[in-house]
C-alpha cells in the first residue's frame, strides 16, 4: 500500500500530522542516549551566558576586626 503525498502533506507542502509518531517514537526508544548530550549542550550555554551577563569586580576589602 503507498501512501500519496496528499496524504502525507497539507497544501503548503510541508510534513503533516503523520510524522509526530514517527519523531516521538525514536525520542522515546533512544532518549538515553539523547537526554545527556541535550543536558550538556544546555548546562554549556547557560553556564556561558551567566560568565558574559554577570558582574565579575569584586572591590577589595580589608579584614574586618571584632
Amino acid at each position: 500500500m503507498f501512501i500519496s503525498s496528499s496524504e502525507v502533506c497539507d497544501n503548503t507542502g510541508f510534513v503533516g500530522d503523520a510524522m509526530w509518531p514517527a519523531i516521538v517514537a525514536l525520542l522515546r526508544s533512544n532518549a538515553v542516549y539523547i537526554t545527556l548530550p541535550v543536558a550538556a549542550v544546555i548546562g554549556f550555554v547557560g553556564y556561558n551566558l551567566e560568565n558574559i551577563l554577570s558582574d565579575k569586580y569584586t572591590p577589595y576589602t580589608s579584614k574586618l576586626e571584632l
